[in-house]
């Protein structure tokens, strides 16, 4: 009996022994024309041994998870299993998505360690994913990973920008979004291999305000030079809309804001009228109106007319809103979406557009005064600081 036993438990050792040595990366990205079978299967059989090897590293009870991107896109991206070196050491990492037993989602990412495989990062958040995505945000060359946390519905989704930094992967930025592009966008200098965020936010009905972000080194922030680059798109989109519902000003007002931003100036004044004119009965927020008129006429060169608008909105903020110096805060530092109604952020962005105009007209000293109102408004925001520190040089 002795005899039988020691060559099934030397048997036995073997077979756990080969169940705990998954092949490498390298082993697993076989080049073109190497074994049998076609392409496609060859591809399959790829994933399938990442697959195995993903599910010994699950929580109980979880099983894997595609991401479900918003809007058409192609369905390559809602692969079980992504793989791209996160960690810079020149293999491979494993990316994978799962939901737990409790029914939220969460995001594994392995590592090859001494042969075999170990987990180099892990959460959980959000009731599914909308993507798993890796792109070049940063432009240091490498990837990042963009997680897209599924809130809800109408909260939309939550994006999570991950880079490697001091040994681990932490995450470096992230915003909120109902649908989003990544590309790299030709600006003033062409495209420059960083990737920028197209984010879409609802806000009523089929409308949304749109802006485009780049990461700057420490935040990210509204990338403006390559706006003509991105908003034709938005512009169709508004114009489809207000064809459909012309009686709604909140696509008139969005309409305008996109035509601005490719620097249609004179119709984005056009729009902005028939905004204002849409709903008499019940008339919107002219402050938003009010800005884009502003800008529009910046635009064209008439900057005594867009001063004047500007001071409109400054003066309304004045009266209306807590003292600025009460805003102080994280949630100021960077300014994003600008919306109809008057608001700390609007009143910044008016005061800071001021300034600039003033500049233009040769009145530094009133510039000056408009940039350091913006920073009342938002504390932590470059761009005024900056203006004043070129007003000084």
């Amino acid at each position: 009996m002795r005899k039988k036993i020691v060559p099934l438990f030397i048997a036995g050792c073997l077979f756990l022994s080969a169940c705990t040595h998954f092949p490498t990366p390298a082993a697993l990205i076989k080049p073109p024309g190497a074994g049998a079978g076609t392409a496609a299967e060859k591809k399959a059989e790829n994933q399938n041994d990442l697959l195995k090897i993903v599910q010994t590293f699950l929580p109980t009870g979880a099983h894997l998870l595609a991401p479900e991107p918003a809007g058409t896109v192609d369905q390559s991206t809602r692969k079980l299993v992504e793989t791209g070196d996160l960690n810079h050491d020149g293999r491979p990492e494993i990316i994978a998505g799962y939901r737990t037993s409790q029914g939220s989602a969460g995001v594994l990412v392995l590592e090859e360690k001494s042969g075999g495989w170990a987990k180099l990062w892990q959460e959980e958040g959000g009731y599914s994913l909308e993507r798993l995505q890796l792109a070049d945000i940063t432009g240091d060359g490498r990837d990042e990973l963009l997680i897209g946390w599924a809130i809800g519905a109408s909260a939309g989704n939550g994006l999570d920008i991950l880079a490697w930094q001091d040994g681990n992967l932490k995450k470096i930025a992230g915003t909120g979004y109902h649908r989003l592009e990544v590309k790299d966008l030709a600006g003033a200098k062409r495209k420059d291999g960083r990737q920028e965020l197209a984010v879409w936010v609802k806000d009523t009905g089929d409308a949304m305000a749109v802006d485009v972000l780049r990461w700057d080194g420490k935040n990210l922030i509204p990338a403006e030079d390559v706006y003509p680059a991105y908003f034709p798109v938005v512009v169709d989109y508004y114009r489809e809309k207000v064809r459909e519902h012309p009686q709604a000003s909140f696509y008139w007002y969005y309409l305008a804001d996109a035509l601005v931003k490719v620097g249609e100036y004179r119709q984005a004044l056009e729009a902005a009228e028939k905004g204002i004119a849409a709903n008499k009965e019940n008339p919107p927020s002219m402050y938003g109106f009010q800005l884009v008129k502003a800008r529009a006429l910046a635009g064209l060169g008439s900057y005594k007319e867009a001063a004047f608008t500007y001071r409109e909105i400054v003066t309304a903020g004045e009266k209306n809103l807590p003292r600025p110096q009460a805003n102080t805060g994280k949630d100021y530092e960077t300014p994003g979406f600008i919306g109809a109604h008057l608001s700390p952020r609007m009143v910044a962005v008016a005061c800071y557009e001021a300034g600039e105009v003033y500049a233009r007209l040769g009145q530094k000293q009133r510039a000056a005064d408009y940039f350091q109102k913006a920073l009342l408004y938002l504390p932590g925001w470059d761009k005024p600081r900056q203006a004043l520190k070129d007003l000084n040089n």
